[in-house]
């Protein structure tokens, strides 16, 4: 009789001990499968492609997390930005990390060249980067000029730029800019 329940616990501790292996295993695929898929996405080139309205010269900005924001179209790994015709356009999601290329056109399909700037002459557009501001709410925008890129080489690195920007972001955004005693 010991050794027929001695025989018994046995097979019920093995059971058991295969079903915690079963389970960790799993638990062990589950966790590998789940890097692999964010290290996929990581690693996923994204390009975007602006729509500049015609004849446009300017700011042009995204703004995200915009409360009734778009939703950044996605098709073949390229995000498509159609700009509004006072260049701006309100993106529903946060701002996020991409690595690709930025490649822009007007709305009329022609292609306009960037975003190189010092060594270029005529129409194209220059990306200046992302700025979040924290007043009084922490808001992230991407930042580009469009239009004549000698008069923006002009004024780059000149009070007129950032004092054109601010005014375009109060303008459009409904935004007080930190310092602009307004």
């Amino acid at each position: 009789m010991a050794i027929r329940c001695g025989i018994k616990n046995f097979l019920r501790y093995k059971r058991e001990n295969n079903r915690r292996v079963v389970v960790l295993m799993l638990l062990i695929l589950l966790e590998f499968q789940l890097v692999q898929c964010s290290y996929a996405d990581l690693s996923k080139k994204t390009d975007w492609h602006l729509i500049i309205p015609d004849n446009y010269q300017g700011f042009l900005v995204i703004m995200y997390n915009c409360p009734e924001g778009d939703i950044l179209p996605i098709r073949n790994n390229v995000i498509e930005v159609d700009f509004s015709p006072d260049g701006v356009f309100c993106a529903s999601e946060n701002a996020f990390a991409w690595e690709g290329q930025i490649t822009a056109s007007t709305q009329s399909g022609k292609a306009v060249f960037g975003p190189a700037l010092w060594d270029q002459r005529g129409y194209g557009f220059y990306g200046d980067g992302r700025m979040t501001i924290h007043s009084p709410v922490q808001q992230q925008f991407d930042v580009y000029w469009t239009g004549n890129l000698e008069y923006l080489a002009s004024i780059r690195n000149e009070p007129e730029y950032t004092e054109q920007l601010n005014v375009f972001l109060e303008a459009r955004f409904n935004i007080q800019m930190p310092g602009s005693g307004r």
